[in-house]
């Protein structure tokens, strides 16, 4: 009885050693994502349906595709920019429209 305990401690000794170096270390530097936000500071972050990763600040709206980082930022000139830099939130509706709601109003991108 005593040898089958000492078995199955030393079996899970090994077992969980074992596991725990096969485990690949992967590297994730968020330096490179955080210097081109519009802010450092996020208010939201949100997923779409296509699988970009919206992040919502004060200052704009970047969505991430997993390899770089594009801007959204109000421009008076343009009519299809965000209503305000002082983004509030973000959602999808039914349709997979991603909808913002900014100080500026309510607009879908």
């Amino acid at each position: 009885m005593i040898k089958n305990s000492y078995f199955w401690l030393l079996f899970t000794f090994f077992t969980v050693h074992l596991s725990a170096a096969e485990i690949t270390n992967f590297n994730f530097t968020p330096a490179s994502i955080s210097k081109n936000l519009s802010q450092k500071t996020i208010r939201q972050i949100y997923q779409d349906h296509t699988g970009y990763i919206w992040l919502i600040t004060q200052e704009g709206l970047s969505r991430f595709d997993g390899y770089q980082l594009l801007n959204f930022t109000h421009n008076p000139r343009a009519t299809d920019s965000i209503s305000s830099d002082n983004v509030r939130a973000a959602i999808e509706d039914k349709q997979n429209r991603l909808w913002v709601a900014t100080d500026g109003g309510v607009k879908f991108v």
